[in-house]
This record gives structure tokens, sequence and C-alpha cells, in this order.
């Protein structure tokens, strides 16, 4: 089982590093004015492999848990709400899911700061 945990970790490290890749490109598609339709799939793409990751993460979770069950430090009838698992695959997704998002390209805003 830790040999899957181990597995899905490094699933969801590829994930988050294509998904970076792809960011990098769609910033370097806006920065030019190109807002083509690359720069929508780029982000759709990192939208898709970032999900990915967060049901990977469910499921690595859950083989913790599973492994805690098998060496006895947690009961039978726990499950991820019960021992506050939860807690750490909200965080750990709230931090995936943060990202460029698609829906967004073209948009430009302006910071001014009248104080000066």
């Amino acid at each position: 089982m830790f040999q899957k945990t181990q597995l899905i970790d490094l699933l969801i490290l590829i994930l988050i590093s294509l998904g970076t890749v792809l960011c990098y490109h769609s910033y370097n598609n806006e920065f030019e004015g190109n807002h083509g339709l690359f720069t929508v799939v780029y982000l759709l793409l990192n939208l898709g492999f970032s999900l990915l990751s967060c049901v990977l993460v469910v499921m690595r979770e859950d083989l913790y848990l599973l492994m805690s069950k098998n060496r006895g430090t947690a009961k039978a009838t726990d499950n991820l709400a019960s021992t506050g698992r939860y807690k750490i695959i909200i965080g750990e997704c709230f931090l995936i899911l943060v990202q460029p998002s698609p829906f967004f390209v073209g948009w430009k805003y302006s910071v001014f700061n009248q104080s000066v």
C-alpha cells in the first residue's frame, strides 16, 4: 500500500508540474496580447490536471486511512471525516486549485493609488 501512495504522490507531482508549464505558456501568450485558442486550451488542461490531482489526493488519504486501520492505529469504523483527514484534503485541494482560471482570459484590470 505504501508503494501505491508513493505512486499517487508521483502522479500528483507530474500533473502539477505539467500544469505549471502550461500556465507559463499561457502567461506568455497573454503577455504578448495573443488571446487565442491555445491560451484557453492550456488553462483548461491545467484545470483538468488540478481536478485530477484533487481526486488523487482523496485516494491517497483513503489509502493512508486504510494503512492506519491495518496497523491498528485507527478503528475499523473510522472514516476520513471522523479522523479529521478531510481537513488535509480540503487544504491540499485548495492549494492545488489556486491557479490561473481559463474563464478570465483577456480580462485586464488596473490598480491606481491616489494617495501619492
